[in-house]
């Protein structure tokens, strides 16, 4: 049962740093581009990538729930908050794209952004940190 927990929290730390390199990339891409056409495209492109990785980090920690008997506690509340927070901004974002709206490269940057910045610190102070002895016990 250890290595199954082990195995599924490396799994999730490796997704937690590849969401943060796809948010890199799609920050990259709307850092030098200007049409509104070639964002949406580009956007699009990037965005099955962070779907993927998104559906990854929610079935490790649920799998880390259901290892630990569906004990919640501040990690798992962590984790689903930067998930939730990471998934509606990629939903606004869509929609922002979809209507072409002017606010669309401007609202999607700072997403990027922020997705990094929480990516890093749930990596930095979560998971390797506080809560990797939450997820162990």
């Amino acid at each position: 049962m250890q290595e199954s927990v082990y195995l599924v929290q490396n799994i999730l730390v490796f997704s937690v740093i590849a969401l943060n390199i796809a948010a890199c990339c799609g920050l990259m891409l709307f850092a030098f581009a200007d049409d509104k056409e070639i964002l949406w495209k580009r956007f699009r492109a990037v965005m099955p990538i962070y779907y993927m990785f998104l559906a990854i980090i929610m079935l490790c920690v649920l799998l880390l729930l259901s290892f630990g008997q569906f004990q919640f506690d501040i990690a798992h509340f962590v984790i689903f908050a930067a998930w939730i927070y990471a998934l509606t901004g990629a939903i606004f974002s869509y929609k922002l794209g979809k209507r072409r709206s002017e606010k669309f490269k401007i609202f999607t940057f700072y997403k990027y952004l922020g997705d990094i910045t929480v990516c890093s610190l749930i990596y930095i102070f979560g998971i390797e940190g506080f809560f990797h002895a939450v997820f162990i016990s």
